[in-house]
């Protein structure tokens, strides 16, 4: 998913890690140094991750303790294997949070993803579309569809997790606290409804460990050229290893 107003590089944007697990596994005594989320960067229409990044991040995830997987894009859904990834993530037993792109959920070709991502129990975090009119009304059509699927009727019952996301530049609107209630009021007028609403700068990454109960640890990040950076869930200055991801499994073989 792109955030608006996010840069598009991958260093700047993204927090994590992903080729030296084996190392960070050996420090146990510092348990920041031991991934709780790795992020699978699926890229974009003009520069999706391959196969071979794809497959050995699975590989990696598969091969892991790591509890999170976050699955990123400009858009994610658009790849043509968020759905293998997603439902793989799951099938191990992690717990899985996708950016997407309400809108795009609304034309023919995505309209089965709602249903199929809440079965499997797939977390979304989406942006806020600020009205009705908003994209042609296809973001709202989107949401509705998301509600339909069970998306945001609340993670106590079993409710497929929906997280929306607000950018917003003024300081004061980002600790207002009343922002979240207005806007559910506002939703629940047309029939939307979320789990919890993120209100943050317009280069401030989601933190994708916070949605999943993971805040302030240590991540791992594939980006859509496997290249492996490292950091902390939520943070921007993530570290390049120098290593690929496709490298790191052709070393387990």
């Amino acid at each position: 998913m792109e955030e608006s107003g996010a840069p598009s590089s991958v260093g700047a944007a993204w927090a994590g890690d992903a080729a030296a697990i084996t190392r960070l596994e050996e420090r146990d005594a510092d348990p920041d140094a031991r991934p709780e989320l790795l992020q699978l960067h699926l890229g974009a229409a003009t520069g999706r991750a391959s196969d071979a990044v794809v497959d050995a991040s699975l590989d990696l995830l598969a091969c892991s303790d790591i509890p999170v997987l976050d699955v990123a894009g400009d858009p994610a859904e658009e790849h043509p294997r968020f759905v293998e990834v997603t439902v793989l993530a799951r099938a191990l037993r992690r717990r899985v949070v996708a950016r997407c792109e309400p809108a795009l959920l609304a034309g023919p070709a995505l309209a089965h993803l709602p249903e199929l991502l809440a079965r499997h129990g797939v977390g979304l975090v989406a942006p806020l579309p600020l009205s009705p009119a908003h994209d042609g009304g296809r973001a709202f059509e989107g949401l509705r569809a998301l509600a339909a699927a069970g998306y945001g009727a609340g993670v106590e019952g079993g409710a497929p997790r929906l997280d929306l996301v607000l950018r917003a530049s003024s300081t004061r609107a980002r600790g207002d606290a009343g922002l979240e209630h207005a806007w559910r009021q506002a939703l629940a007028a047309h029939g939307l409804r979320f789990d919890r609403l993120h209100v943050l700068g317009p280069d401030e990454p989601v933190d994708a460990g916070r949605v999943a109960g993971v805040p302030g640890r240590s991540a791992l990040v594939v980006a859509p050229d496997g290249s492996v950076l490292r950091g902390r869930i939520g943070q921007g200055g993530a570290q390049a290893t120098g290593e690929r991801v496709q490298d790191r499994r052709r070393r387990r073989r």
